[in-house]
């Protein structure tokens, strides 16, 4: 049955906590907010009650039963039935998250975490040679020189071609800096 369509109901609860919760508008735990919500939106057609517990009331005896034998149970009794687009969407929320705590935890790529500490998939495509530059890679004078063992120095003169010498100094650039 659909929330909506609910005319009236009564819970009856023995946590008292919960219920505390529910009237604090204050709270901000992400279970009380949608339960609130749907108690608000239906305006009047939900009653709470509080008993207390383990005082003889078989409804609230039998669902302490339940409780206590679903805490042993290896599974659980209930079926989730996922559509693939939700799938997809739970697995790329998953994968930008496992990403970024590699990034942030990584020894690898400090130089572009400068630049982005944020991990996003419209930087995984782009300019080929702004790559290279954000990266120091490519035909940067301090990179050939790691790799190939050839000269550091920029085509201007200055002793070290790096990523910050040409944003920041070479002459060469300042055309596209001004």
């Amino acid at each position: 049955m659909a929330i909506n369509q609910i005319k009236e109901a009564h819970i009856i609860t023995d946590s008292r906590s919960v219920l505390q919760a529910l009237d604090n508008i204050n709270n901000i735990d992400p279970l009380i907010i949608p339960f609130r919500n749907s108690i608000n939106r239906l305006d009047g057609k939900i009653h709470l009650h509080w008993i207390k517990a383990h005082a003889g009331f078989a409804g609230n005896e039998r669902a302490d039963v339940l409780a206590k034998s679903a805490i042993n149970k290896p599974s659980i009794d209930i079926q989730v039935n996922f559509t693939p687009t939700i799938v997809k969407r739970l697995l790329h929320k998953h994968t930008m998250a496992e990403w970024q705590t590699r990034w942030l935890q990584s020894i690898e790529g400090r130089e572009v975490f400068e630049l982005y500490k944020e991990v996003k998939e419209n930087r995984i495509q782009g300019d080929f040679f702004l790559n290279q530059l954000i990266t120091g890679h490519g035909t940067i004078g301090t990179h050939q020189a790691r790799i190939f063992n050839k000269s550091p120095s920029c085509q201007c003169g200055h002793p070290t071609e790096d990523r910050k010498h040409i944003i920041y100094q070479c002459p060469q650039w300042n055309n596209i800096r001004s």
